[in-house]
């Protein structure tokens, strides 16, 4: 009986030691970003100023206006997928959208623009997202969700801007791959 007990309080320390290093592990991967208090632009110059990101798992924190830009460069040609979950507000309920903005659709490269995206329901721009408050478990493109993704295909070489803007401020998770 104490062999059996010696074996199993092993077992049982070994897979304790596994799970803490499989969460160090999952939690050192996310990288903190907050992003400078801006309004809405369409001026290439402005939103440029934006932090820069790269393909990964980041936690996001909004200034006290709740807007802002992040920039992304493409490293390679090939439909990336941007998206937002974990929406949390210190006051009170929380929503708002973001967008996938470049500036594509201008001959005269200093302005950009939204960018029509695939996201759950089908295509738009506008892509909403909500702490759970008014979230809705359907997928239809007009309607507040806790998790939303944005997949858009980008060449190699350039940036899309990132634009957030959600009520009450906002931390989120952001992942990009």
């Amino acid at each position: 009986m104490k062999k059996m007990w010696k074996r199993v309080s092993i077992l049982l320390f070994t897979a304790v030691l596994l799970l803490s290093a499989l969460s160090v592990t999952a939690y050192a991967g996310t990288k903190k970003v907050t992003i400078r208090n801006q309004g809405f632009t369409t001026s290439r110059a402005q939103a440029n100023k934006a932090r820069p990101v790269k393909k990964g798992t980041y936690k996001v924190k909004l200034g006290s206006k709740g807007s802002g830009y992040l920039k992304f460069k493409a490293p390679a040609s090939k439909t990336y997928t941007f998206t937002v979950s974990s929406l949390k507000s210190k006051r009170g309920s929380c929503l708002g959208y973001f967008y996938l903005m470049d500036s594509s659709n201008y001959s005269n490269k200093t302005y950009i623009g939204q960018q029509k995206v695939k996201t759950q329901g089908g295509k738009t721009v506008a892509l909403r997202i909500s702490d759970g408050y008014r979230a809705k478990r359907t997928a239809k493109v007009d309607q507040y969700r806790s998790s939303r993704y944005g997949k858009l295909y980008v060449p190699k070489g350039s940036t899309m801007f990132l634009y957030f803007s959600f009520y009450n401020g906002a931390s989120f998770k952001l992942k990009i791959k």
